[in-house]
């Protein structure tokens, strides 16, 4: 030990940067050198690498080459210079006897790293030997591990340290002499320990995770070491050692709960709930007496949007309470994210037990839910599938589940539907229809055509309104209702919108520079989902000024509902609308209940009676009454009124008579071609059938 420590004390000023090619030095030296970064080794010389069976430039944790060597900080130590200590511990070879060993350990920095150089020689005594013979240093050695270590001896226990007594809470007198595993192993573990006695006398080391109990009972989770020890003379007993790793597993348990929950609600998330399925689709596959939910909430992103991720969270919790409360305990339901949640029902009797539970969440789901700052109503549509044997995976159930929730949405929400074969039909259909609608979108597939729009009092073309038509490469004209809710859904009304308003512009300035004394303009219709993208006024102005058209032959067509879904939002737009000059005219107006309330504040020029009121004209009593107050308010707010959806002449003579100026519909024109329509428009005159 003296030339190593020679080496250690001569070479410390040069060490605190200890260079890589000084380990050249440590390689031939004729004791054990290791260094040691955090809890590992990560260089060991040739004598180590004999000794313990450890690869050159392999990292390895400390405590499996040495137990009880004093904690050292290494970047304090440097910070400090510090001075090496020295130590006695044990070395574990890889020939199962461990070593008795004494060394220097100093602060050096390896690799830029704060590190510890360990410079160690072999003891020729046993531990036992040294226990009776240098007991109070070697006591204090084995007390300063942080693990709780246990000498034992055919079984009895010859010693034990500081943080045994504390993990166990067994005394020093209570310990010595008696059976180890009648302390520390629990009934029913016994096994553990022949499993473990056997390795170590087949001279290897050997390592479990399991619980031991205490003097108290309690069982605590630990990791036991336990490896050969030469007690004194050949005489071989075992060195055991338990680190408490009850922390360990409460954030393993915890990771674990992250994992398959969802964080806000504390439900299963989407991979434990697929588990469990998968599960009892393994295990009822003859009987499948089970049945899935799908559930979306209809209202959540309006409540997200105007009151905040606060209380959508909020409304999510709630709506989480009353959906325990409708099911059993032995029911799972998950949260899959946004307002999304799934449900399986385990051991179902017959289908309309399902229903009933559906029934039962609709009626909690509705009920008003108070959120402080405000009461809010929603709704659910539920996708329900029934257990089959037909089914195999997990991933099958939830795509039928998802078009069965999709069907009760399209067929008015707040409703549930159970998926079937006609169901899966439809939705082949209609998966078919939006990947053909995609490829018309990215092929330009569709058509401006332009409706006449004529002033009642002289017959003339006032304005077009563009409408699109898909002209499918087979089918020839796609009906707009065949596609349009698909487009609104998908998000594909958005380029189509956009495709509708520049071509429009283009064809109003062809026709500004072919009739320059023909005053006209172009209507454009704006979906709620375009309407509401915060870059609207900015697209809009953008094609104006690529096509080089005046705003004052653009106006553009929104309803109620583009109000409705962000207030706030949309006077913006409608303001910065009007401050470029476009004109906006509130298309369906009558239809909806706020109507009169949004026309005192916004700046709308144009009114388009809805036409579900203009085809019961004539009318007479409350319906008449009406429509005569809504023509009365517009003429007293100064705004132009046009009446959508006229094909006979008592229609259009009850329009005169309440002073109606524009109208359009097939009493005049149907959509026309660019074609047809300009040779409307050198026409310009309507006249009435004879």
């Amino acid at each position: 030990m003296n030339d190593a420590a020679e080496f250690v004390n001569c070479s410390f000023e040069t060490m605190r940067d200890f260079p890589v090619e000084a380990c050249g030095v440590l390689e031939h030296l004729p004791c054990f050198a290791l260094i040691r970064q955090g809890e590992n080794f990560v260089y060991a010389n040739a004598a180590t690498r004999t000794a313990c069976g450890v690869a050159l430039g392999q990292t390895v944790l400390a405590d499996t080459i040495l137990l009880g060597t004093p904690a050292l900080d290494p970047a304090v130590a440097v910070a400090v210079d510090a001075l090496p200590n020295s130590f006695d511990c044990i070395l574990l070879a890889q020939d199962g006897q461990p070593r008795n060993v004494t060394g220097i350990s100093s602060a050096i920095l390896f690799e830029g790293q704060p590190s510890t150089l360990v410079i160690a020689i072999e003891r020729k005594t046993g531990l036992y030997d040294d226990l009776r013979g240098h007991g109070t240093f070697l006591e204090e050695l084995l007390d300063s591990a942080p693990e709780a270590l246990a000498i034992i001896h055919r079984r009895r226990v010859l010693h034990v340290n500081h943080e045994f007594t504390r993990l166990f809470g067994y005394t020093m007198q209570e310990s010595l002499g008696r059976n180890l595993d009648e302390l520390v192993v629990p009934p029913g573990r016994e096994h553990e320990s022949v499993s473990l006695q056997e390795s170590v006398e087949r001279n290897q080391r050997s390592y479990l995770e399991t619980v031991r109990r205490t003097k108290s009972g309690e069982l605590v989770d630990v990791s036991v070491l336990m490896a050969p020890v030469r007690i004194a003379g050949d005489d071989v007993g075992h060195f055991v050692s338990y680190r408490d790793i009850r922390m360990q597993k409460k954030v393993e348990a915890e990771l674990q709960h992250s994992a398959l929950h969802d964080s806000l609600t504390g439900l299963a998330n989407r991979v434990l709930f697929h588990e469990r399925l998968q599960q009892v689709i393994q295990q009822q596959r003859a009987e499948s007496n089970f049945a899935v939910m799908f559930l979306d909430l209809d209202q959540f992103k309006q409540v997200n949007d105007t009151l905040g991720h606060a209380s959508g969270d909020t409304l999510l919790l709630k709506i989480t309470e009353r959906l325990q409360v409708c099911l059993r305990p032995h029911d799972t339901v998950a949260r899959f994210g946004g307002d999304e949640f799934a449900i399986l029902l385990d051991q179902v009797q017959a289908p309309g037990d399902v229903v009933r539970v559906a029934n039962r969440i609709q009626t909690a789901v509705c009920e008003p839910i108070d959120l402080s700052v405000s009461e809010v109503l929603v709704s659910a549509s539920i996708g329900i599938v029934l257990g089959s044997p037909e089914y195999s995976s997990a991933e099958q159930i939830m795509r039928d589940a998802d078009f069965a929730m999709y069907r009760a949405k399209a067929n008015g929400k707040a409703r549930h539907e159970i998926f079937d074969n006609i169901m899966l039909a439809r939705h082949t259909v209609r998966k078919e229809l939006e990947t053909q609608l995609r490829d018309a979108v990215e092929q330009a597939q569709f058509e401006v055509w332009y409706q006449p729009v004529y002033r009642i009092a002289t017959g003339q073309i006032d304005s077009f309104e563009a409408l699109l038509r898909w002209r499918h490469p087979t089918r020839g004209l796609v009906p707009l209702g065949e596609f349009l809710k698909m487009a609104e859904e998908t998000g594909m009304i958005v380029p189509m919108g956009t495709l509708s308003l520049e071509e429009a512009c283009r064809q109003m300035k062809r026709w500004n520079r072919k009739f320059p004394r023909v005053h006209t303009s172009i209507s454009v219709n704006m979906s709620p989902r375009q309407f509401g993208l915060p870059t609207l006024p900015d697209t809009v102005a953008e094609v104006l000024r690529d096509v080089d058209l005046s705003p004052q032959y653009l106006r553009l067509e929104i309803t109620e509902s583009s109000i409705t879904l962000d207030p706030m939002g949309a006077e913006k737009h409608l303001q910065r609308l009007n401050d470029m000059g476009v004109r906006v005219a509130l298309d369906n107006f009558g239809a909806g209940l706020a109507s009169m309330t949004n026309l005192l504040r916004l700046p709308f020029g144009l009114l388009k009676l809805d036409r579900r009121l203009t085809s019961v004209l004539p009318a007479r009593g409350t319906q008449g009454a009406l429509i005569e107050t809504i023509f009365g308010l517009g003429k007293s707010l100064h705004i132009r009124m046009q009446a959508d959806g006229v094909e006979t002449l008592p229609q259009l003579r009850e329009l005169e008579r309440f002073g109606c100026e524009l109208a359009q519909g097939y009493l005049f024109s149907p959509a026309l071609t660019a074609e047809q329509a300009e040779t409307a428009l050198v026409r310009s005159q309507w006249t009435l059938p004879s």
